[in-house]
């Protein structure tokens, strides 16, 4: 069947024909057997053994159907929702709110099949009602020693919900900048620029803030300082900016912008505004746009480039230029070539 659905393009075809053969083919030897304990077996004890074990089975077969379920729901929203499409910010969400509920909802399945299964025998029921009894007091207890548990639990689902982060944003955690790679409901992967994974509790991006650079839309302002004499004429130098943006595939068109930010004492200080899509292209737009700035006053206008000006004090108050330095120095003149050459 499996091989059958992946020649077909109908979602029913697809997920809903697959799962519905998985059901019957996993509940009708159940029921069958059901059916045929009172016929063949005559021992109460082994009828009540093999009532447990099959009880025991046909719990376990219908967890495991609902998990196949969740599943393949998944699946089919992800086809549906493909990273990479126009709306790739949908994409992102459903894919967030998937993943986790997913998560969320195989693990109530299992903790309910267990305690189903658990249910089956007499003395375990027995302990049930003695605990149930005594809820008040278990329930502080475990409440204590199950609080962080319970707690990332809550803050898993206040993600999927209120989604503050998705799959695959672009955040800055810890001084350190990276997408987020996996979500579960007790902690965040987050791969870094430089490949590394950086796991995080779940509770960290509900406690602590964090900078989400991919929360609406891609697009990022990238900026660059340079550094330049004060004589640099300017219409020249936002032409450039404005050519080195246009020539390069990853400007989105949005904003190029040169602007005089401050003027210190020896030079002054510009700032280059250009945009992009995404993090990275924004960096190498930004390491582009430099390089072809530097280039370009390095080309037409190397004299006002960062210049360290010194300003030589004038004689007999201020009316004749000071001598050289070897006349100032009289007596004590700087060395000939001969006296200069070092000892061998």
């Amino acid at each position: 069947m499996d091989r059958w659905a992946d020649r077909r393009k109908s979602m029913l075809e697809r997920f809903l024909v697959p799962f519905m053969v998985r059901c019957l083919a996993a509940l009708i030897p159940i029921f069958v057997l059901f059916s045929l304990f009172p016929v063949f077996i005559t021992s109460v004890r082994l009828d009540a053994a093999l009532h447990n074990l099959a009880s025991l089975i046909l719990i376990a077969s219908i967890a495991g159907i609902l998990i196949h379920g969740v599943n393949i729901s998944e699946r089919a929203l992800s086809e549906r929702y493909r990273f990479g499409d126009e709306e790739d910010a949908i994409a992102r969400k459903v894919h967030t709110q998937i993943t986790v509920l997913r998560k969320l909802i195989n693990f109530i399945i299992i903790v309910l099949a267990v305690a189903s299964m658990m249910m089956v025998f007499e003395k375990v029921r027995q302990l049930g009602a003695s605990i149930l009894a005594s809820a008040g007091i278990l329930g502080v207890v475990l409440g204590f020693a199950a609080q962080k548990v319970l707690g990332n639990l809550i803050a898993g689902i206040q993600i999927a919900l209120t989604q503050p982060v998705q799959l695959n944003d672009a955040v800055i955690v810890e001084d350190e900048w990276g997408w987020v790679e996996e979500l579960t409901l007790t902690y965040v992967v987050v791969r870094l620029w430089d490949w590394r994974r950086l796991v995080l509790p779940i509770t960290y991006f509900v406690d602590h803030s964090f900078e989400n650079w991919t929360r609406r839309d891609k697009d990022l302002i990238g900026t660059v300082i340079l550094y330049a004499d004060y004589h640099l004429p300017m219409e020249p130098l936002r032409e450039e900016a404005q050519r080195l943006a246009e020539a390069s595939p990853l400007w989105n068109r949005r904003v190029c912008v040169v602007q005089t930010l401050e003027m210190t004492e020896r030079n002054k200080q510009l700032r280059v505004l250009v945009s992009a899509t995404g993090g990275p292209n924004t960096f190498d737009l930004r390491c582009a746009i430099r390089e072809g700035l530097i280039d370009f006053i390095c080309r037409h206008y190397p004299e006002y480039l960062p210049t360290v000006r010194l300003e030589m004090p004038l004689r007999n108050g201020g009316n004749e230029p000071q001598p050289p330095l070897t006349e100032a120095m009289g007596e004590n003149a700087l060395p000939n070539d001969a006296d200069s050459q070092p000892n061998s």
